[in-house]
């Protein structure tokens, strides 16, 4: 039986639509099925390990209400997310999560 590959990306409830849109285009554009569910967390690390934990890819993101983006990797120990970044940087924190699963490099997020 043939496993479905795919990013997960757990969010939590109230998070804006156009962050997970933007997480979304980025995993989309690089051509990496995701699944999206809301959980009960308010910790972005700690949707994106719980999202991690159930990917075929071992790689998940986590979105909380105040806007944190996470990448996590289930090899990674608890408190250290491959990658954290603000709402604003959704697209290519999707981008960065779907170039870690095909192994490519990640692309550089412009500060300020």
């Amino acid at each position: 039986m043939k496993r479905r590959v795919y990013i997960p990306i757990f969010y939590e409830k109230g998070v804006e639509s156009k962050t997970l849109r933007d997480v979304c285009a980025g995993l989309e554009e690089e051509g990496v099925p995701f699944s999206c569910a809301e959980d009960v967390s308010s910790c972005a690390e700690e949707l994106g390990r719980r999202a991690a934990s159930l990917s075929p890819l071992e790689i998940g993101v986590g979105i909380s209400v105040d806007g944190t983006c996470t990448v996590c990797h289930e090899k990674l120990p608890q408190g250290s997310p491959y990658l954290v970044e603000k709402a604003e940087n959704g697209r290519v924190l999707g981008q960065n999560a779907a170039r870690l699963a095909k192994g490519l490099h990640l692309l550089h997020i412009k500060k300020g």
